[in-house]
């Protein structure tokens, strides 16, 4: 089998999390995963104070446990935003840079980015 990460994720369905950029959209449908908000849509464009505020409300209000970020974007926003919260950041690799070229390469980047969900999610 090539790829089963539905049962990797069938416990982590239903466990608030959020996203400091918003690209994992498809992935949260397709598994039913509890998405709650990304901080930015353009990494580029540092949110505001307002945007970082609320996101941290509702990293507290709704008990969200994981914020994911994505290691080709600077994390010092999802260091601040998680900084006295219950939540940690988790810095997935989207991008597959520590996956070795061939075949197999993208259903190990999405094995990797369910096991790192999984891993944040589920755990406790």
């Amino acid at each position: 089998m090539l790829f089963r990460s539905g049962r990797t994720l069938q416990d982590a369905a239903g466990k608030p999390f959020l996203t400091l950029h918003d690209a994992f959209q498809y992935w949260e449908v397709r598994y039913h995963l509890t998405g709650l908000g990304a901080l930015t849509v353009n990494p580029d464009r540092v949110p505001g104070a307002r945007s970082f505020g609320a996101m941290r409300q509702t990293i507290n209000d709704s008990g969200s446990r994981c914020v994911f970020g994505e290691a080709q974007f600077p994390q010092a926003l999802g260091i601040a935003l998680v900084d006295g919260t219950r939540a940690k950041l988790v810095t997935v690799d989207t991008l597959g840079t520590n996956v070795p070229p061939g075949v197999q390469a993208y259903a190990t980047v999405l094995r990797g980015l369910a096991q790192a969900f999984r891993t944040c999610l589920v755990s406790e």
